[in-house]
């Protein structure tokens, strides 16, 4: 379960409207002939286009310019930055007391022991945001949107408006620890009575039903290798379900489990700690800048993209009972799938690395990759004079 802030009105005549604050919970072995590789081909080349940086903005929503950058320690008080994109900046110790922050985006950005006294949040993007240490005092936050966002040893919130925000228990159990006081501005009271939220959840749960993405973020939040290696099982059953039924013959489920368990142990742990070592070792002031893109894109196409392709394939043998075959089909087998490779995911990474919190690109990067599993699969099951070949798709 989550939970909102949610504001109900009530104005007497002649009178200014004051609004008080109460807690929502929300539920929050053989290749094809034919058309199949080129087919799942361009598929994938296709999902990565989708997600090219045209369609980027989509990702945060707001206007304006400036990602990845230092504003570290500045004096912005009162300063407009309505619809502005300050996304994974480093806003450390940043005085922004009574800025007019109105839709800005701040997804990923490090605000630790910054000031917001009395700034115009509302329907700001500050997913993924941490604000340990911030000062959110007299903040306007109403409809923002928070999720993961980090509120550890947050300095205070006293009169400040949550109207409408959705918080996940603990971080709303961790808040209304320190919340107390009136919004200036808005007349939002704090804190909620436990009346309040029992009836806000159950309309909250009318209106917002299952909340599967709040669930899979909460999860993520509470236990992400785990969830991660989950989702790199589910995209992995799919994506050999697909190769397989590309290929025509009976469904090998030994062969899909072998598949999707290497997802689960291998796949989706190696990749959470790869991306945490990109993020914490190349260029982690400046994460999406172009200078850490390009690098973290060539680290990871020449040293990741080998290895772990390596790693599958040993992995393969080995579960199928012929360790002795490693050697054989990696000299086979390697190259042609790094060629494959190098058409898909450059593109795909850079919105990963220039757009994407670390948390999330093993989801986005299981969905293009449900089309490069099934590749990957048919190339690992064919002989080798029948290798598919990735070009064949391009035009």
């Amino acid at each position: 379960m989550q939970i909102a802030f949610r504001a109900h009105c009530g104005r007497p005549h002649g009178q200014q409207q004051r609004r008080s604050i109460r807690p929502v919970m929300a539920a929050s072995q053989q290749s094809p002939e034919g058309k199949g590789p080129a087919l799942i081909a361009a598929a994938a080349m296709a999902a990565a286009a989708a997600l090219s940086p045209l369609n980027a903005s989509a990702i945060s929503g707001g206007g304006g310019t400036g990602t990845g950058i230092p504003l570290t320690y500045q004096d912005l008080t009162g300063k407009d930055f309505k619809g502005q994109k300050l996304y994974k900046a480093d806003l450390r110790g940043t005085n922004f007391s009574k800025a007019d922050m109105k839709g800005i985006s701040l997804f990923g950005a490090f605000c630790k022991d910054a000031k917001f006294n009395g700034a115009d949040l509302s329907n700001a993007d500050l997913e993924s945001v941490d604000f340990e240490g911030a000062d959110l005092s007299e903040a306007v936050l109403e409809g923002a949107q928070v999720t993961n966002a980090r509120f550890k040893n947050v300095k205070s919130i006293a009169g400040s408006d949550w109207t409408d925000v959705i918080l996940r228990k603990d971080q709303q159990t961790m808040l209304c620890k320190i919340a107390t006081g009136t919004n200036p501005k808005t007349g939002a009271k704090l804190p909620a009575t436990h009346a309040e939220a029992s009836k806000a959840h159950k309309h909250q749960r009318r209106q917002r039903g299952f909340g599967l993405w709040d669930y899979y973020n909460r999860q993520l939040s509470k236990s992400p290798v785990i969830t991660k290696g989950l989702t790199c099982f589910i995209g992995a059953v799919i994506g050999d379900s697909l190769a397989q039924w590309f290929t025509g013959l009976p469904y090998d489920i030994l062969r899909n489990l072998r598949m999707s368990v290497y997802g689960l142990i291998i796949g989706g742990p190696s990749g959470h700690y790869w991306h945490q070592f990109l993020e914490a070792y190349i260029l982690p002031k400046r994460p999406t800048s172009r200078a850490a893109v390009i690098c973290k894109l060539l680290v990871d196409q020449l040293v990741f993209a080998p290895v772990s392709t390596i790693m599958l394939f040993a992995a393969l043998e080995v579960m199928k009972g012929t360790p002795e075959q490693v050697p054989i089909v990696i000299q086979d087998k390697l190259w042609p799938t790094m060629k494959a490779n190098w058409v898909v995911w450059p593109l795909a990474n850079f919105v990963a690395f220039r757009f994407l919190h670390q948390d999330v690109r093993i989801l986005y990067a299981n969905i293009i990759g449900i089309m490069w599993c099934a590749y990957v699969s048919l190339v690992f099951y064919a002989k080798p004079h029948q290798l598919p070949v990735m070009t064949d798709a391009l035009p």
